[in-house]
């Protein structure tokens, strides 16, 4: 079973900045009653609006000044509507400062405070479905970002906005992309690609990100022609002038063509295209996900056997992503599965199961991981496919270790029986079945 490239689900880079772009497009064309210009209750507006404002220009230490002010005006009006959806600006302020336990600390609160004071039908709940989707996405909880997902769509809907519930489409796409369902990922990429082209008022910037889903979802379905060919249209349209254009579009169209291009085993364009995100990174000073180009440029030095490169860049992505999320997201246990890899290739086999370990660990927190010759009895499992390729990966390491140590105890581990969904005699039997098959 041949390796690919690292994105998906847990890089979270990718798809937490497409997402955040929907928070602005979603947001619908006139205020509630409750919050219309010259009402008593609309003095927070001003505030609310330079935060979301600042937000979206990449201010976020002021955008957090402005959010945290109307929401306290807004309380003391008892305008709960204008007080949510301002409590929302300030986590998504709170998210682009990489302060997210903060900003998931919000929900609770604030939904429970919605759900008593705020109507069903007011705007606020698109608005916080849409935040709420985008931090359980962060914290690798993709089911609950789907149910968010799918409310925010279902509210537009019934408010007979169906042109934002179209535009909201990425919410579906990401999380069934997460959970392994590329097909339905893929149906609902190219829905949203149709709509934008097909409505002149679309901004070139959403059309660029639905070439650059499509580009992800034909990747995972390893259709590389097309993933190379979507992502090609998206950097023709980067190189067109426009006032809005995001340069973290740039990033993510060079990482999907590179990652393509790795898959076809055309690793000198491959390189090219890796170090052209990282060019970008550099130009302008964007060290915000400069992790997730480490780690696909890590990846692809891996895939040409250049084992020393691999690690130093993997090693840098895995010291900034701890730093980011803490011990425990699923994009860490990717970066510790490629390591023990790496560790395996240069002769390290113990150092290679202790990665094997620490990536299981973090992909499902049911394992035993304190016994490195442990099978898992799993209930819980983040990111399918890395924890599959990590037992893949780990009973390789153990079968060489048996040879080289002469340790019947390895072989025992390797065969030893185990139980839950994942349950198998011989985890080898993984290789076999999914022979010829990608992560």
């Amino acid at each position: 079973m041949r390796e690919s490239v690292i994105f998906d689900e847990d890089i979270f880079f990718w798809p937490a900045l497409l997402v955040l772009c929907i928070v602005f497009s979603c947001q619908p064309p006139t205020p509630s009653p409750a919050t219309q210009t010259g009402s008593p209750k609309s003095e927070a507006n001003p505030f609310r609006e330079k935060a979301e404002a600042l937000n979206e220009a990449g201010e976020a230490d002021s955008a957090l000044v402005y959010a945290l002010q109307g929401a306290a005006v807004a309380e003391k009006a008892n305008n709960w509507p204008e007080w949510g959806k301002s409590r929302v600006q300030e986590g998504l302020a709170l998210y682009y400062l990489s302060r997210l336990p903060e900003a998931a600390a919000l929900m609770p609160s604030l939904e429970e405070k919605g759900n008593a004071t705020i109507p069903a039908g007011d705007d606020f709940w698109g608005v916080y479905y849409n935040f709420a989707a985008i931090i359980y996405f962060e914290l690798g909880d993709f089911e609950k970002a789907l149910q968010y997902g799918l409310q925010e769509i279902a509210f537009y809907k019934a408010n007979g906005n169906r042109k934002l519930a179209g535009r909201c489409l990425p919410q579906y796409f990401f999380s069934y992309r997460s959970k392994g369902d590329f097909d339905r990922s893929a149906e609902y990429a190219q829905s949203e690609l149709q709509i934008f082209l097909s409505d002149s008022t679309t901004s070139a910037t959403a059309v660029i990100s639905s070439y650059n889903n499509l580009s992800q979802v034909y990747y995972r379905k390893k259709d590389y022609d097309q993933a190379i060919l979507s992502a090609q249209h998206a950097l023709a349209m980067l190189d067109k002038d426009f006032p809005e254009k995001d340069p973290f579009d740039l990033i993510i169209a060079y990482n999907n063509l590179a990652s393509a291009y790795t898959e076809k085993g055309e690793f000198g364009p491959a390189s090219v295209a890796f170090q052209q995100a990282l060019k970008v990174h550099e130009q302008y000073h964007l060290n915000t996900n400069i992790e997730s180009t480490w780690q696909n440029l890590g990846f692809v030095y891996r895939r040409m056997g250049k084992y020393r490169e691999a690690q130093v860049y993997l090693e840098q992505a895995l010291e900034r992503q701890k730093g980011l999320y803490g011990d425990n997201h699923p994009s860490i246990g990717k970066t510790y599965r490629h390591l023990g890899y790496v560790a395996n290739r240069l002769g390290d086999l113990r150092g290679a199961l202790s990665y094997y370990q620490l990536a299981l660990k973090t992909l499902t927190d049911s394992f035993p991981h304190e016994n490195i010759l442990a099978n898992p009895a799993v209930q819980r499992v983040n990111a399918y496919l890395d924890f599959l390729l990590t037992l893949r990966d780990k009973g390789e390491t153990l079968r060489q270790l048996a040879q080289q140590e002469h340790n019947q105890q390895f072989l025992e581990a390797l065969y030893r029986k185990k139980q839950g969904p994942f349950a198998c005699r011989r985890p080898a039997r993984i290789c076999r079945q999914t022979k010829g098959r990608h992560s």
